[in-house]
């Protein structure tokens, strides 16, 4: 049975007050301000859909960036999305703004810093939802026995099968040191950092998490906005309070009280 998108997206979301709300208070913002979204290992671009439409409404040009996340390496798919961003200044874009959730924080981390990255790209505002920044506990609790994992061989088969050889692969060997390492992000952007939390919602992890990653992983050794909220890995993509903020802070209006703002690495 053929599922059709758009009618599925209007049911879930057009129906609730604040997306309604969202959809038809329109302002006004200049199209060469592009939003460049960018999803999470396993993700796809349907996810953030609903954030495309509200701000395509509320004036920005969008481009939801799609890759096929679990069958290249992290590298490449950072030069994918330089080459479309390339593409994209051809079309008179004088700034790019992003929102990336998950691992599309460490993809747009090593795009921006790719030389052939265009300079429209290095002075927008960035907000990175649920980044592992630190790399993932739980993926290299993944990892295969041979390299430390600890998961049971019928299981350790199976998450193998699932996140793929390539970067899956790097996500569960990385060390959290090779990922502080990387390329911090220009310092001419705005960065906000959303991140999320349920307390200990997945047992393997320590410290209070979504699900998926830990709040003290979604820590960025650079001067930054934070917010934490309650929810879930993928649940905050859909919260009506994430994604006014979201909207409110690509469009430059005034830093809500519950944002706070951190100069240095520290644990919230």
């Amino acid at each position: 049975m053929r599922i059709n998108s758009t009618r599925l997206f209007q049911t879930l979301f057009l129906r609730n007050n604040f997306f309604r709300r969202q959809f038809t208070d329109s302002s006004s913002h200049l199209q060469a301000d592009r939003v460049v979204l960018l999803h999470g290992f396993l993700g796809f671009r349907y996810q953030l859909l609903p954030l495309a439409t509200i701000l395509k409404r509320k004036g920005f040009s969008v481009s939801n960036f799609g890759y096929p996340s679990r069958e290249d390496f992290i590298l490449n798919h950072a030069c994918n999305l330089v080459d479309v961003l390339n593409s994209l200044s051809l079309r008179r874009t004088s700034k790019f703004h992003f929102v990336t959730h998950s691992l599309g924080a460490i993809i747009l981390r090593i795009a921006l810093a790719q030389p052939n990255c265009p300079e429209a790209a290095k002075s927008g505002r960035l907000v990175l939802l649920v980044p592992p920044l630190k790399g993932s506990k739980f993926a290299r609790y993944l990892q295969s026995r041979e390299l430390g994992g600890k998961l049971p061989k019928w299981m350790e088969v199976t998450s193998k099968w699932i996140i793929g050889d390539c970067t899956g692969r790097q996500l569960m060997t990385m060390s959290a040191q090779e990922f502080e390492d990387m390329p911090c992000f220009p310092p001419s952007s705005l960065v906000l950092v959303i991140a999320a939390e349920m307390g200990r919602l997945n047992p393997l992890l320590e410290g209070r998490n979504d699900g998926v990653v830990e709040v003290e992983e979604t820590m960025l050794n650079q001067p930054h906005y934070r917010l934490l909220v309650r929810g879930t890995h993928n649940s905050l993509l859909f919260q009506p309070k994430v994604i006014e903020c979201i909207v409110n802070f690509l469009s430059g209006k005034e830093i809500s009280t519950d944002i706070m703002y951190v100069e240095n690495n520290r644990t919230l």
